[in-house]
């Protein structure tokens, strides 16, 4: 899902299963949600995929209203993607909350290797301004770098790295 203004608005998914979803060249693997909030609740995330960046969940924002995003008791196992390979959160917004909690992320992989200059997070990768990421369990989640990772850099220059889809949103709102 892709919010065109600066509305707040949620897109809320409860009591789900994803299994053995491949986006190919495009971001998040199960999910793809980009200028809103997500309320992502008891969803079972199995292999799931994507060349890019968010096995299971890409979110981004970078629009100024107060959204939140709750990722809270997911099970995201075997999931991959070349950063973030289970879930992959930017969020540039000082007024988005981001929560993280009580998931389970299990061999999960990340493929960006350490000479890139975004890697890491086979587990989570995240960055954003306004978050709260605790009480999960990562195991044997593999890659270079960590299974979770923090990146504190929130200038254009991720967004602009970002190579959204034509056809999915006009690449001006990413630059």
């Amino acid at each position: 899902y892709i919010a065109k203004d600066n509305s707040m608005l949620i897109v809320s998914i409860q009591v789900s299963h994803f299994s053995n979803i491949r986006a190919g060249n495009s971001h998040g693997g199960a999910l793809y949600i980009v200028n809103a909030g997500l309320a992502c609740q008891d969803i079972s995330f199995m292999n799931c995929s994507t060349d890019e960046y968010g096995g299971a969940i890409f979110y981004h924002n970078e629009f100024n209203s107060t959204n939140y995003v709750n990722i809270i008791r997911n099970n995201i196992t075997e999931c991959s993607a070349k950063v973030g390979g289970g879930l992959y959160i930017y969020s540039s917004n000082r007024n988005n909350l981001v929560t993280v909690r009580f998931c389970l992320l299990e061999r999960n992989s990340g493929s960006a290797t350490k000479d890139q200059e975004f890697y890491g997070g086979s587990g989570i990768f995240v960055a954003c301004r306004n978050g709260r990421i605790k009480q999960n369990i990562l195991i044997d989640n593999i890659g270079d770098g960590s299974a979770l990772k923090f990146y504190n850099k929130y200038e254009s220059v991720l967004a602009r790295k970002l190579s959204i889809d034509d056809d999915v949103a006009p690449v001006d709102k990413f630059v």
